[in-house]
């Protein structure tokens, strides 16, 4: 069964097009966020365009130096289906076990209704 399964480039895609305009909303150059970064401009290319992933340590540096908040470059919406991340444009089956938080808060709510 696919659920248009939200992959880790599209992932990766999203996050660099945030990086992208934020930096032109900067009139910064991809040199300039690359020297804020310590990185090369082509590793800042790379993120832009999704070929590279964005470590959680990087995306602090890239919010402080575009000025946004980390959750900038996660703010859409997000599907979980059976454990698994989906693209906002999934359909959803009544049937299905669909959550917006994660597969384990959901567990735990479950946990905490067997001990009411």
């Amino acid at each position: 069964m696919d659920h248009n399964d939200l992959k880790a480039s599209e992932f990766n895609k999203i996050v660099g097009q945030r990086i992208l305009k934020q930096r032109l909303n900067k009139k910064l150059t991809q040199t300039k966020l690359a020297k804020e970064l310590f990185v090369t401009f082509q590793q800042v290319q790379k993120y832009e365009k999704g070929i590279n992933g964005v470590s959680g340590f990087r995306i602090k540096q890239l919010s402080l130096a575009l000025e946004v908040p980390v959750n900038y470059f996660f703010d859409y919406p997000i599907t979980v289906i059976d454990g698994k991340l989906c693209s906002p444009n999934v359909p959803v089956d009544n049937n299905q076990n669909v959550s917006k938080r994660e597969p384990q808060d959901k567990q735990l709510d479950t946990n905490k209704e067997r001990s009411e």
